[in-house]
């Protein structure tokens, strides 16, 4: 399974005549022809706020044949971006900043002038990417664990060069969404995991929903899934941890804000209602998150923004970190979401 399947299985769904013309029946079908190609994770497909079909298909641990079911928990990789960034739209709305910020204003000593709140959030910064930068030994030592203080400590002693000047253009920038989580903590004097806690996860109950760095930190967490890889030598999957090609995995595993927020399938649909009934932010400021600009043409704050004459806007975004890939599929107009959880990477 690989990341361009993902989007193939959520578009398939999405573009058909009728998805609820569909039976449950032939859905799983569908999905178990995908299955028996590699597919091993979860897919949910919503629409006005009903769960219309959840299917589980195969291990969240492949050495104890553990299935897994709707509750089981996955990295949300870079499908965490959105969450990051309803995070920041709180603090503009609550008036500590404002997206105009410049981040100089709030971290003194930020090397580089001129970069925004705004420009973080639409990845028009320009900022190095930083599993570049802190591979560099002289930057950084493999052997321990990078957190988002590592990053902007090597960002302000070793001020590696910046791609193009602030809001130029759009590239997809990790570093950004790693230092927008350093905002949300400075700003509100909280870690970015108790923020989540307390100020979107709670109130959108998203109860098993939570920041989790299985490396850096390790916990008993119940019905976790683990990642694994493709080997093409032995044709199996691997656990990602054993796997000598992604050793990269261990030392960048302190970093949020970018990715590192797990879920499930309920706890994704609890945040679809969330962000369309405006419990966690305003219809303005819902407005603003789903819009674009004329540099970042079809990103929004955290996520993809597409335009389609028969579906209006489609809101998504996709992930894909340390054997997990992911995606949200939201359409707006006919309230359909779709959500794709998925604990193997590679080709089968």
């Amino acid at each position: 399974m690989n990341y361009k399947q993902l989007i193939l299985i959520a578009l398939f769904f999405s573009f058909m005549h009728s998805l609820q013309c569909q039976t449950p029946k032939k859905i799983d079908r569908i999905l178990l022809s995908f299955h028996e190609q590699g597919f091993n994770g979860n897919f949910l497909y919503s629409k006005n706020d009903t769960i219309i079909f959840t299917g589980n298909y195969g291990f969240k641990n492949y050495e104890t044949k553990q299935l897994i079911n709707d509750s089981t928990l996955f990295d949300l990789a870079s499908c965490s971006k959105q969450i990051t960034a309803l995070a920041v739209i709180q603090l503009v709305e609550n008036g500590s900043i404002d997206y105009s910020t410049t981040i100089e204003k709030i971290i003194s000593k930020f090397p580089y002038k001129g970069v925004t709140v705004e420009h973080l959030l639409r990845h028009q910064s320009g900022l190095p990417d930083y599993m570049k930068f802190m591979a560099k030994r002289k930057i950084w030592n493999k052997t321990k664990t990078v957190c988002n203080n590592d990053v902007l400590n090597a960002l302000i002693k070793f001020e590696p060069k910046i791609n193009f000047s602030p809001g130029a253009k759009y590239e997809y920038s990790n570093t950004g969404y790693a230092i927008l989580a350093l905002l949300v903590e400075k700003i509100s004097n909280r870690s970015f995991t108790k923020y989540l806690a307390k100020n979107i996860f709670e109130p959108a109950q998203m109860n098993s929903s939570r920041i989790y760095r299985r490396r850096y930190l390790p916990e008993k967490i119940p019905n976790l899934s683990d990642p694994y890889v493709h080997n093409k030598k032995t044709e199996r999957y691997v656990p990602m941890d054993k796997d000598k090609k992604h050793g990269n995995i261990h030392w960048l595993d302190g970093v949020v804000g970018d990715g590192a927020i797990y879920s499930n399938l309920l706890d994704m649909e609890k945040w679809k209602q969330a962000i369309r009934y405006n419990k966690l932010i305003s219809e303005e400021s819902k407005s603003k998150m789903f819009s674009v600009d004329k540099v970042s043409t079809n990103y929004g704050y955290g996520v993809s923004v597409q335009k389609s004459k028969k579906y209006g806007k489609i809101i998504s975004h996709a992930g894909a970190w340390a054997g997990y890939e992911t995606l949200t599929f939201y359409i707006p107009k006919s309230n359909e979401f779709f959500v794709i959880l998925c604990n193997n990477s590679g080709d089968k």
